[in-house]
């Protein structure tokens, strides 16, 4: 079971980062105001919810 609950979470944080650098990239990008706002608070997001699973993985035993 922790192997399986590792491998979950490890697809998590590559999910994560991925969309990050994603938005980001996107946000760097785009030349309409509100989108690029709106593509640099999901990298935000992603981000977030990157480091709280890396938090988590760091907990694991």
């Amino acid at each position: 079971m922790e192997d399986e609950v590792f491998f979950a979470l490890s697809a998590l944080l590559l999910a994560e980062e991925l969309a990050a650098k994603r938005a980001y990239l996107a946000a760097c990008t785009l030349t309409d105001g509100a989108l690029a706002e709106g593509a640099a608070r999901l990298a935000c997001s992603a981000a977030a919810r990157h480091a709280a699973l890396t938090s988590l993985a760091e907990d694991m035993p």
